[in-house]
This record gives C-alpha cells, sequence and structure tokens, in this order.
C-alpha cells in the first residue's frame, strides 16, 4: 500500500485524512486475515467528520477483450466496508462519495448486472436507487471528473492488476489533488505496474514483483 500526499496543505479541510487511511488499511487486514482478531476496547471521538472518498477508475485498466466491462474495479466494496466497520473507526465518521450516481443507468446496469458483467449475481435494475452498498456508488472515473470535482476528496484509491497509465491530463489532476491536501491511496491488487508512458506524476513509482513498492528504475 502506498499513499501520496503534501503535508504543507494538512493544516486544512484533510487535516486529519492520515488518521482515516489507519481504519482502511486495518479494516483490509482485518477482513483478510484468516487468524482471530484481537483488539482492546477503545473509546473515539463521536464527533461528525465526513471524508470524501472513491474509488478510481482509469481508462487503460479496460480489458480489450471485454470493453463492455470498463475499467477494472477488483475491491468495489472497500470503502463501503470501511464504512460499517464501527469497531475499527469513530463512530462519528462517515464515508461519502459527493459524485455519486442517484440512479443505476444503463451504463451501470451493463457494467454491472449484465451477463458477462462484473457482479451479475447480484443484478441492479434501471431506475434503482444507487446506496452505499453497491458498488457504483464509489466508483469515480478519472477522465470524466474535472478537477474541481476531484478537489473535493479527502482520498482517491486506486488498485488493479494490469499496465496501468494515464493521460498528461489525469496525472495533472491527481498532482493538484495531492498539492491541494488530498491522499490518493495506491494498492498494488496484483500484476499493477505503471506503464512506460502515461506514468503517474511521481515517476519514479513502480510496483514490483508479487509484492507492492517503490522502485527508481524507469522501465515497466
Amino acid at each position: 500500500m502506498l499513499t501520496v500526499r503534501n503535508n504543507k496543505h494538512f493544516l486544512g479541510r484533510a487535516a486529519t485524512v492520515p488518521l482515516a487511511i489507519s481504519p482502511f488499511a486495518m479494516g483490509s487486514a482485518l477482513l483478510i486475515s484468516p487468524r482471530e482478531a484481537k483488539a482492546e476496547a477503545v473509546t473515539y471521538s463521536t464527533s461528525k467528520r465526513t471524508y470524501k472518498v472513491g474509488i478510481l477508475l482509469l481508462d487503460s485498466t479496460i480489458d480489450p477483450a471485454a470493453p463492455g466491462r470498463g475499467p477494472e474495479n477488483p475491491d468495489p466494496h472497500l470503502f463501503y466496508i470501511a464504512d460499517q466497520r464501527t469497531d475499527i473507526k469513530p463512530s462519528g465518521w462517515e464515508l461519502d462519495n459527493p459524485l455519486a450516481p442517484a440512479t443505476v443507468t444503463s451504463d451501470i446496469y451493463s457494467r454491472w448486472s449484465e451477463p458477462g458483467g462484473r457482479d451479475p449475481g447480484h443484478p441492479y435494475a434501471v431506475g434503482q436507487k444507487v446506496t452505499k452498498d453497491m458498488a457504483a456508488y464509489w466508483e469515480v472515473y478519472l477522465t470524466r471528473a474535472t478537477e474541481s470535482e476531484l478537489l473535493q476528496y479527502d482520498v482517491l484509491f486506486i488498485t488493479n492488476h494490469r499496465l496501468t497509465s494515464m493521460t498528461p491530463q489525469d496525472r495533472e489532476k491527481l498532482r493538484k489533488v495531492v498539492d491541494a491536501g488530498g491522499v490518493v491511496w495506491l494498492d498494488d491488487c496484483g500484476g499493477m505496474r505503471m506503464g512506460p508512458s502515461g506514468r503517474f506524476f511521481l515517476e519514479e513509482l513502480q510496483f514490483r514483483g508479487t509484492t507492492t513498492g517503490l522502485n527508481n528504475s524507469p522501465g515497466p
């Protein structure tokens, strides 16, 4: 797991975002661990705080053999699960996607519910209200989102299994999110690599081998 942020700007709206990352990461670890999880009782603040979060979808992760499924999203319920884990987050914290669609469109239905879609076992209905327990709620298309829309976010999550690249415009949008105090959270789901062209705005960033990490080599 890698988070990218600019500490110089954390005195403003995103001043507590680093604290928000820990429950997300901890929740993921607890959910996948085969061992029994033990924790001491902790009293958290109950003050209300809403974090604006989203899972970024990158056009470069579209499978050419199945373009109708759209960009890859291997962990679509990450933030929903984190939002429900009241045992590892303060009760006053809430996670929202400010760009969440209001209802299921035909495109959302095709992506998730049609035969060959990403989750046909849990079908949507066109016109259905999109709620937090639905994968589509948390998705944010990087290319479609404007700079001003992305600047709303406290945390944007990127993960996939593919060779990943970004357009200069998309890369600059993410740079400005970080400069404004937002967090870009990258996680190699297995096989995620930054392509030799269209790199992340930190050009040294690269995932290697079977585990995540940084590598200074310019290769893919």
